[in-house]
């Protein structure tokens, strides 16, 4: 059942274009019409119901692998007899954090809003990586204390990230990435040379015995992610010259890094994928600093274009999952229960 996600999209786009000058109202109803979308959700998401059964069964052994915040909420939508609180609570941390950020940073609080929740590896992702996705946005809050040169806010918020997924951690490296100034030409060596250290890093993981489990190489796996960091690289190198803030040069490097990281540690998989989230979210705040470079209508014109198409891959992809859509049919959380969970397809 499409028509709830076409209704949302069209409904995001009528809004964001509106003509008005009450913009905190504007974006007040863009906020909650993403967080919403999101908390009332019902089986969306390929772990949803992973999440739903351990929130109903605190005995389950994935429950103790949480780490604490995601238990201590899991505990009390248990307890209350409310398991959706779960998924409202989460997706309250993950959109507001997200529009906090693109209301106080973005050159264009719609256009990064549009590109957040029409890329494959955003919002629609943030339904199934749920607890990573958490993380994701409060490292992403975190830029305000990168800017204010606060080391240790970001520390601490980090931390904190970190209690929703441990994979957090690794973001203390963005902190610094603010005080570089990646050239065209050292971002084309970057790009270039992360493909080659794949084997070697391949290599270097299958002689540790502790980490030669997380090493499958596959020529094959993440190559559709890996193309869209690729030609979206290759967009920002180009233009790199256009981004002569502080605040673009700061998102552009992180990108950069991200797509680095992404393809020297595909040979991961997954887990490669997760790693780059932290980095690759910026490009929500790099797209509009380029409309600058454009007449807006022209530009407004193609990132709407983009955003349609990038819409369409995503339901693309969950109708090719084999096992079971996770985004269709949307379904609201009223009057359901674990009966009504579907079933996943055995191979």
């Amino acid at each position: 059942m499409m028509v709830p996600y076409i209704f949302f999209y069209l409904f995001i786009l009528s809004i964001g274009l509106w003509n008005t000058k009450k913009t905190n109202f504007k974006y007040s109803i863009l906020f909650f019409s993403v967080f919403i979308f999101s908390a009332f959700r019902f089986d969306v998401g390929y772990d949803y119901e992973n999440y739903y059964r351990i929130i109903l069964d605190l005995t389950s052994v994935s429950y103790t692998q949480f780490e604490s915040i995601p238990r201590y909420a899991a505990e009390f939508s248990n307890y209350s007899g409310f398991t959706q609180l779960f998924f409202i609570f989460t997706s309250y941390v993950i959109v507001y954090s997200v529009h906090y950020i693109l209301k106080n940073y973005s050159k264009d609080y719609f256009l990064s809003l549009l590109i957040f929740i029409s890329i494959p590896y955003f919002y629609l992702m943030s339904f199934s990586v749920i607890r990573q996705y958490c993380a994701v946005a409060i490292v992403f809050y975190g830029i305000k204390y990168i800017f204010q040169r606060n080391f240790f806010l970001y520390v601490v918020t980090v931390i904190l990230a970190s209690m929703f997924h441990y994979s957090a951690i690794i973001t203390i490296v963005i902190y610094f990435l603010n005080r570089i100034n990646l050239s065209r030409f050292t971002s084309i060596v970057l790009v270039v040379t992360s493909f080659f250290v794949t084997p070697i890093l391949f290599y270097v993981m299958t002689q540790i015995p502790r980490y030669a489990v997380y090493a499958s190489y596959n020529s094959g796996a993440g190559v559709g992610m890996q193309l869209f960091l690729l030609l979206m690289s290759v967009v920002f190198i180009f233009f790199c010259n256009s981004f002569k803030t502080i605040e673009s040069r700061f998102y552009y490097n992180v990108f950069i890094v991200g797509v680095c990281t992404y393809n020297a540690f595909i040979f991961v998989g997954d887990v490669a994928a997760r790693i780059s989230y932290y980095f690759i979210i910026y490009l929500i705040l790099l797209i509009p600093e380029l409309q600058y470079r454009f007449k807006k209508k022209q530009f407004y014109f193609v990132v709407i274009l983009f955003s349609i198409f990038m819409y369409s891959i995503s339901f693309y992809l969950s109708f090719k999952e084999p096992t079971k859509n996770f985004l269709v049919p949307y379904q609201l959380f009223l009057f359901k229960d674990a009966g009504d969970l579907k079933q996943v397809t055995i191979l």
